[in-house]
């Protein structure tokens, strides 16, 4: 069953990155196509629980009440800057 599960993992994600470099071409070169092919083999092994444990540790920081130390962040938009004339 794991080995079932890894490999449907590895296909579907095969899967996006081949529908994707037929229909928008984003990737330059089929090297890069297969590099990230590639990659789709470690994406269960090293992507996934660090996405799991990122998760968990956010939870837990919520449920205790403990904040990060990011600071106040402030949006500024995408608005054009003002203009000043001298």
């Amino acid at each position: 069953m794991l080995a079932f599960v890894y490999l449907y993992s590895v296909m579907i994600t095969t899967l996006a990155i081949c529908w994707d470099q037929l229909t928008l071409r984003y990737y330059n070169s089929w090297r890069e196509v297969f590099g990230l092919a590639l990659m789709a083999f470690l994406e269960p092994i090293i992507y996934h629980p660090l996405i799991v444990f990122f998760a968990l540790r956010g939870y837990w920081f919520f449920l205790t009440g403990k904040k990060s130390n990011w600071g106040n962040m402030q949006r500024q938009g995408f608005g054009r800057k003002a203009v000043t004339t001298a």
